[in-house]
């Protein structure tokens, strides 16, 4: 379990599930994705915390609620990081979901990795 052979590099965060799922009908073959499904637990935290140490950057992103964000506070506060594309903030009716736009996201980072 210790992370000890890992090339420092980008690593992306999200708090659904379902970012993985597309990632895997995808055959993903990107940056490494991690998946807190939901509050990050101790394993999360344990995790991300040796990617960060390793030099990893760690891109942080969830859902445009207030439990999206407080997710990604709470990571930023623990283990460091930045927010990354994260929605606007907006009433509940009206935040943006992960899984309505993985798609989108994962598109991004692959646009990123070719400039």
């Amino acid at each position: 379990w210790p992370v000890t052979s890992v090339e420092p590099g980008d690593v992306y965060v999200f708090e659904n599930p379902s970012m993985l799922a597309e990632a895997s009908a995808r055959s993903w073959a990107g940056p490494p994705l991690v998946c807190s499904s939901g509050w990050p637990n101790v394993a999360v935290l344990t995790l991300l915390r040796r990617l960060a140490a390793s030099g990893s950057r760690l891109h942080l992103h969830a859902d445009g609620d207030g439990a999206g964000r407080g997710i990604v506070s709470l990571l930023a506060q623990r283990v460091g990081g930045e927010p990354w594309q994260m929605p606007a903030p907006a009433r509940k009716a009206e935040a943006a979901y992960e899984e309505q736009a993985r798609a989108a996201l994962l598109d991004l980072i692959v646009g990123q990795l070719s400039v």
